[in-house]
C-alpha cells in the first residue's frame, strides 16, 4: 500500500549545526508521520513539502520517501534549495540504503549525505524518542551528535575530529571574514532542562586556519589555538568562564597586526541579550606582557561601555609597535623605536575615560629617521578625570638631530583634560631654553596648547657646528612670545626676537604645520637688522667686508625645510659706519650675479688695490617655481647694481643674470662661502 501526501508546512527550526542536522529533523518528521499511520501492510510512504521557513531560514521543494521492506528498508530526503542566513545551497540529498525499523526505534547503517556535489557517509539511530545519534564521516574527518534524555534533562554531545572548518561557513554571519582553510577537533556537551536552564562545556582545538574578507583587511593565516568554555544558563542569562591559548598563526585585523607569538586569554562573567559582563579577565600577549581587566560590552550597538585594565612591567617596544603605532596618523609618532617598561591603568565608565595612570622608568624613545632621541625617561602621571592632580616627567638627555640637549625634570599639573606645566628649562649646549606657562587642553578630538619663554645665550659656533650649518660667530639669545598649537599647526603671536651678529633678528606671522611629520611647512616673515658685516663675512670666508646690512625673507614658505617661495633682500643698513670691501669679496659677490666684475678688476689699474670703498650693497631674490628673479641696489639697461661705488678708490659691481635657478644660486653661494683662496692679481 502506498500513500502520497502533499502539504505546505511553516516550520521553525532550532539553530542547526549543519545541513545534516537539518535533514535529520526532516527525517524525524517523516518517521513521526509513519508511526501515526495504521499498522497494516504499509510498504511505502512519501511526503512532499513545498516550503519550510522562518525569518532567517528557508527550504523549498522537499520530498521524503520511506520504503518498508524486511529486514531493512530504504529512506531518502531531497531538498531543492536551502537559504540559511543569506547563504544558498541546492540539490541536497539525504539517503539510507539499509534502514532498520525496530520496536524501540530506527537505525540507519548505510546512509549518505550529498551536498554541493560531495557524497559523505552517514549513520544515525533513534530509540523511543529518548536517544538520538547521527554521525557524518567525510573523507578524513568525523562529525557526530549524540542526544539522550536523563530524567528531566536532555544531554547532547557534539564531537568533531579533524573536521574541515569551511563546513561551518553556512552557519556564520555573512559579515564575518570567510573561512578558507583549517581543521577543528573537539567536543561540546550541552545539558538542557526545564525553565530554560542549561549547562554547556566544551574544548576546541583549531589547526592551520585561514580566513579573509573580500578586501583583505581582516585576514589570518595558519592559526592554531585551544579554546575551552564552561557556561550555565538561568532564564535568559548565561554565566560563563572561558580560556584561549593561541600560540600559532598571524592575524591582521586592520590596523592591528599580530605576528606569531603566544597569546592567552582567561575570562569569567555573564552574557544576556543586552550586555556581556566580564567580571574577571586576564590577557597575555608575548612579548608585551600581561594585564588584568574587567569590562562591560553593550550588544546593540556593539559598544565598550566600561573597562578597568591594569598592566605592570609591559614592554614598551612591542606595546608601541603592535597596539599604538597602527592608530597613530602623525608621521612623527609612527616612526619610533621605544625601549623600557611601563605600568598602565585605564578606567572607562559610561564610555568615558575616568582614569589613566602611566609610570615609566629607564625608558628611551628615538625617531627612526634620527630627527630626535630621548634617553632615560621617567614619568609618573596619575591622571584622574574628575579631580586635580600632579605628575612628573623627566629625562637625562636628548637630542634633536645632532644637537645635544641636557636633562629635564618638570612637574605637570592637570585637571580633567587640561594640563599645565608652570616652567621647564631645557639645557642646550652652553645656554638654555626656558618655557613658561605651558597649557594644553582637549577640545573634541584635537589638543590645543600654548606657551612662552626665552633663550639665554647659546654659542652660535657650537650651535651651528652641532646642526652641521656653516659656522656662525656670536651668540643666540632672545624672547619667545606666546606660541599656540591648534591641533595641526603652531602659531607665534607677536615677534620672536633674537640677538645675532651684533644685530637683531625678528620673526613675525610664523606658522609651522606638521612639525615632525613627513613634510613640515613653515610660513612667515624673517627680518634681520643692522648685522655686522665684518663678523658675518669672516664667518663665511666670504672675503673681508666692513659695514652693516639688513636682511629680510617675506612671504616665505618652506616645505620639508626647503624653500618654495619667498621675497628676499639684502641691503646696506642706514647710518654712518666704515664701508670697505676686499677684492675677494668683490669676486664672490660678482659670482652671484654673473661673471664680469672680477675680470674687469684684473684688466684695470684697480688690481693694485686690496680693498675698495662702496656706497651701498644690495641683492634681491624673488623665488617662484624654483627660479629666482634677481635684482640689486638699482636696475640698469644691462642688468642691476650689486655694489654701488663710493669713496676712493671705489668700485661698482654689476649683475647680469636676471633669472637664476634656485639650485644654481645655492651652488654659487656655497662656492663663494667655502672658498678660502685669495684673489688672483696679474
Amino acid at each position: 500500500m502506498s500513500y502520497a501526501i502533499a502539504a505546505i508546512v511553516i516550520y521553525r527550526p532550532v539553530s542547526s549545526l549543519n545541513s545534516a542536522l537539518l535533514n535529520s529533523r526532516l527525517l524525524t518528521l517523516a518517521f513521526l508521520f509513519a508511526s501515526a499511520v495504521p499498522s497494516f501492510a504499509l510498504t511505502r510512504v512519501t511526503l512532499s513539502v513545498d516550503e519550510i521557513s522562518n525569518p532567517s531560514f528557508n527550504a523549498k521543494k522537499i520530498s521524503v520517501a520511506l520504503k518498508l521492506t524486511d529486514p531493512a528498508g530504504e529512506f531518502s530526503a531531497k531538498i531543492g534549495e536551502i537559504v540559511n542566513n543569506g547563504r544558498r545551497t541546492t540539490d541536497t540529498e539525504l539517503s539510507c540504503a539499509r534502514l532498520f525499523i525496530l520496536p524501540t526505534g530506527v537505525e540507519c547503517k548505510q546512509g549518505s549525505l550529498k551536498e554541493s556535489g560531495e557524497v559523505m557517509p552517514l549513520t544515525f539511530q533513534m530509540s523511543d524518542g529518548e536517544t538520538f545519534s547521527v554521525a557524518l564521516q567525510p573523507k578524513g574527518e568525523r562529525w557526530q551528535v549524540d542526544s539522550r534524555r536523563v530524567k528531566n534533562e536532555v544531554l547532547t554531545a557534539i564531537d568533531m575530529k579533524d573536521a574541515t572548518v569551511t563546513r561551518l561557513v553556512p552557519l556564520l554571519p555573512a559579515t564575518l571574514p570567510k573561512l578558507t582553510k583549517g581543521s577543528l577537533t573537539g567536543r561540546i556537551e550541552i545539558a538542557s532542562g526545564a525553565q530554560d536552564n542549561a549547562r554547556l562545556q566544551g574544548r576546541m582545538v583549531v589547526n592551520n586556519v585561514d580566513f579573509s574578507d573580500a578586501a583583505g583587511l581582516r585576514a589570518a593565516e595558519k592559526l592554531g589555538a585551544v579554546f575551552e568554555v564552561n557556561a550555565q544558563r538561568s532564564g535568559s542569562r548565561w554565566r560563563f568562564s572561558a580560556a584561549l591559548d593561541w600560540p600559532d598563526g598571524e592575524l591582521l585585523w586592520t590596523p592591528v597586526y599580530l605576528a606569531k607569538s603566544r597569546k592567552q586569554l582567561r575570562l569569567s562573567g555573564t552574557w544576556d541579550p543586552a550586555f556581556i559582563q566580564i567580571d574577571s579577565g586576564e590577557i597575555e600577549l608575548a612579548p608585551i606582557g600581561r594585564a588584568q581587566f574587567s569590562a562591560r560590552w553593550k550588544n546593540d550597538p556593539g559598544t565598550l561601555t566600561d573597562l578597568n585594565l591594569t598592566g605592570k612591567s609591559l614592554d614598551l617596544d612591542p606595546l608601541y609597535t603592535t597596539l599604538a603605532k597602527p592608530f597613530l596618523e602623525s608621521a612623527s609618532l609612527n616612526a619610533l623605536n621605544a625601549d623600557g617598561k611601563a605600568d598602565i591603568r585605564i578606567s572607562i565608565v559610561n564610555e568615558k575615560i575616568q582614569r589613566a595612570d602611566l609610570k615609566v622608568a629607564n625608558a628611551s624613545l628615538a625617531d627612526t629617521n634620527n630627527r630626535f632621541k630621548i634617553q632615560n625617561i621617567r614619568a609618573d602621571i596619575p591622571w584622574v578625570n574628575a579631580a586635580a592632580g600632579e605628575g612628573v616627567i623627566a629625562f637625562d638627555s636628548a637630542s634633536i638631530g645632532d644637537l645635544p640637549i641636557g636633562g629635564v625634570n618638570a612637574k605637570v599639573k592637570f585637571s580633567g583634560e587640561s594640563f599645565v606645566l608652570p616652567e621647564l628649562t631645557v639645557p642646550v649646549l652652553d645656554g638654555s631654553i626656558t618655557i613658561r606657562n605651558v597649557k594644553a587642553r582637549r577640545e573634541g578630538k584635537d589638543w590645543l596648547g600654548e606657551f612662552e619663554g626665552e633663550v639665554t645665550p647659546i654659542s652660535l659656533p657650537k650651535l651651528t657646528t652641532a646642526l652641521k650649518w656653516p659656522a656662525l660667530a656670536g651668540s643666540l639669545e632672545g624672547v619667545i612670545p606666546r606660541v599656540r598649537f591648534d591641533g595641526k599647526s603652531i602659531f607665534i603671536d607677536g615677534a620672536l626676537q633674537f640677538k645675532v651678529f651684533d644685530g637683531i633678528m625678528v620673526a613675525t606671522n610664523m606658522q609651522l604645520s606638521d612639525a615632525l611629520g613627513a613634510a613640515p611647512q613653515l610660513e612667515g616673515t624673517l627680518v634681520m637688522s643692522n648685522l655686522d658685516l665684518d663678523t658675518l663675512t669672516k664667518t663665511f670666508s666670504f672675503g673681508k667686508m666692513q659695514g652693516r646690512i639688513d636682511m629680510a625673507l617675506e612671504n616665505m614658505l618652506l616645505s620639508n625645510w626647503k624653500p618654495i617661495r619667498f621675497d628676499g633682500r639684502v641691503m646696506s643698513s642706514e647710518g654712518k659706519y666704515p664701508r670697505k670691501i676686499s677684492q675677494q669679496a668683490v669676486q664672490n659677490i660678482s659670482s652671484l650675479g654673473g661673471a664680469g666684475a672680477a675680470a674687469a678688476i684684473q684688466r684695470s689699474f684697480l688690481r693694485i688695490f686690496e680693498t675698495f670703498g662702496y656706497k651701498k650693497i644690495g641683492l634681491t631674490c624673488k623665488l617662484r617655481n624654483t627660479v629666482c628673479e634677481m635684482g640689486g641696489v638699482e636696475n640698469t639697461p644691462q642688468g642691476y647694481v650689486l655694489v654701488q661705488g663710493g669713496g676712493i678708490p671705489s668700485i661698482t659691481v654689476m649683475g647680469y643674470n636676471r633669472q637664476v635657478g634656485w639650485e644654481e644660486l645655492l651652488a654659487r653661494i656655497k662656492a663663494a662661502t667655502q672658498s678660502n683662496a685669495g684673489p688672483v692679481v696679474k
